[in-house]
């Protein structure tokens, strides 16, 4: 017999993190100032994933940020251990959307 309607979905593990429904694991930051999305790239395990959402909202929020694993960073510094970096293009935006916020919040609005 066929069962009606979808599978069930997922508990949400990590914050920044989702599963493709052919099993990878994605991760990325929805920038809410210009609501638009940071793709940080497609992982093959969801511990992966939550540690690139880490690394790079670190990087765009410091010591504030909301962590999934907040015990791996070492505050003050953007490391994560010995864990797989950033790919470079994620990393040259993030570098961009820091350069961008910082210029913001100096101008002065009339």
């Amino acid at each position: 017999m066929k069962q009606v309607g979808s599978p069930p979905k997922p508990t949400k593990l990590y914050r920044g993190v989702r599963q493709r429904h052919w099993g990878k694991w994605v991760a990325e930051i929805r920038l809410r100032k210009n609501r638009t999305r940071l793709w940080l790239g497609t992982f093959d395990t969801v511990e992966e994933a939550a540690l690139a959402y880490d690394r790079a909202t670190y990087k765009l929020i410091g010591d504030f940020a909301r962590l999934n694993f907040p015990h791996l960073c070492h505050h003050g510094s953007a490391k994560f251990g010995d864990f797989k970096p950033l790919y470079s293009s994620v990393d040259v935006k993030l570098q961009a959307i820091c350069q961008n916020l910082a210029k913001s919040q100096t101008q002065w609005w009339w």
